[in-house]
């Protein structure tokens, strides 16, 4: 049974997540391919920081349906070079994905992540954050940081 714990005040992060996948939807909406191929920062373009938001959130369902799949949260090791390897190796491959498969595949991921983490039960929830996982949860997090500095980049609406 999903959400035992909607109503207990900042701990159920879902409305949080569906604003802000709600944001990144309106963001996306305005993307045509001359913007999804403008420069975000040295290497970066909007369609690869888009893949980087996919990927981040695909690797967070993975570990969510491991964590529920064996009632055991067990944090990967990582430090900032693996994460900077990590992010590195998926704006590589992010090159060569298509602006609008980056588009759908960034909605889809935020989608799913944010379904699965609206059907966390208490037990679990509890699990991640004794972990001090909580980013796990929280989708937002990461969206919203990248939404604002993709966003700045657009005319105004």
């Amino acid at each position: 049974m999903g959400l035992p714990w909607k109503h207990v005040a900042n701990e159920n992060p879902s409305l949080e997540n569906d604003a802000s996948r709600t944001e990144l939807t309106a963001m996306v909406n305005r993307l045509d391919a001359d913007i999804c191929a403008r420069e975000v920062s040295p290497g970066w373009t909007v369609a690869t920081s888009l893949c980087h938001l996919a990927f981040w959130d695909q690797r967070a369902l993975f570990l969510l349906r491991q964590w529920q799949k064996s009632g055991i949260v067990e944090v990967p090791k990582s430090d900032a070079l693996s994460v900077e390897a990590t992010n590195q190796a998926v704006n590589e491959v992010a090159r060569h994905v298509p602006a609008v498969a980056a588009t759908t595949l960034v909605l889809d991921s935020a989608e799913a992540v944010d379904a699965f983490v609206a059907g966390v039960d208490r037990e679990l929830a509890e699990k991640i954050r004794a972990a001090g996982q909580e980013r796990y949860l929280q989708r937002f997090l990461h969206r919203r940081e990248h939404v604002r500095k993709l966003s700045s980049l657009l005319p105004p609406p």
